[in-house]
């Protein structure tokens, strides 16, 4: 993968006696990272490496909010919101075009990934003796979390297997489970 590219895997595999089901979510979203610096002004004095979903915003960002919030202050929270929401309808029109989506309707926006994943995760039927496995040598502890208890309502079972040195998963592993 190049080095100006971000990559977002998302799998899940229950495995069964009789079969294995797979459901993996790939999406690959090319980012120049040149100019994604260069529009977050702190990182040309700071290496934010313990930020995690609280990354300083980028300055069209920090605008935008900026904008949100005087739009509040001069009409209130509420008519504000009513004034923005069909620029906040556009934005699942915007990320289904960006991740190739067949509709909007795929689209979820939700207040942070830990919530999207634990959704994610306790959208997957699994049955008693059904294996879920994380691809992850460092899993987030609130995915963790999801995983296990979805896991135990389900009567299933969830285990971590390490990857390959380069992020990949270990195809001789998986099959000796």
């Amino acid at each position: 993968m190049r080095a100006s590219a971000s990559s977002v895997l998302l799998a899940f595999v229950p495995l069964r006696p009789t079969g294995r089901r797979v459901l993996s979510v790939r999406a690959s979203l090319g980012v120049d990272v040149g100019p994604a610096r260069a529009d977050t002004p702190s990182t040309s004095r700071w290496a934010h490496l313990n930020a995690a979903g609280s990354s300083p915003p980028p300055a069209s960002v920090l605008r935008a909010q900026i904008s949100h919030l005087e739009l509040e202050a001069e009409l209130g929270g509420y008519a504000a919101a009513q004034a923005v929401a069909e620029a906040e309808r556009n934005v699942y029109s915007s990320c289904a075009r960006l991740l190739n989506a067949a509709s909007p309707g795929e689209i979820a926006l939700l207040d942070s990934s830990a919530s999207a994943f634990a959704k994610a995760i306790y959208s997957v039927p699994l049955q008693p003796g059904d294996i879920m496995l994380s691809l992850n040598d460092a899993e987030y502890a609130a995915n963790a979390v999801a995983m296990l208890q979805h896991a135990k309502r389900c009567g299933a079972q969830a285990l971590t297997i390490r990857s390959t040195p380069d992020g990949g998963v270990d195809l001789p592993l998986l099959a000796r489970l």
